[in-house]
């Protein structure tokens, strides 16, 4: 991917508010592509981290 698609999709996902989908994307998709999966799965896999992140640990009484 060149260096223009690179900004502008980080661009949209600070704008959205997804930043493990920044953080996370290349290296999922690395993986998927690896593992011979399609987008679907990519994008399955990769919006299962945002919510593992934006929820804090909870703690036990």
């Amino acid at each position: 991917m060149t260096e223009a698609p690179k900004i502008l999709l980080a661009h949209h996902l600070k704008t959205l508010k997804l930043p493990t989908f920044l953080r996370e994307y290349e290296k999922v998709a690395r993986q998927c592509a690896a593992e011979g999966l399609d987008h679907v799965q990519f994008l399955s896999r990769l919006i299962e981290l945002e919510p593992i992140d934006r929820d804090p640990p909870r703690q036990h009484p």
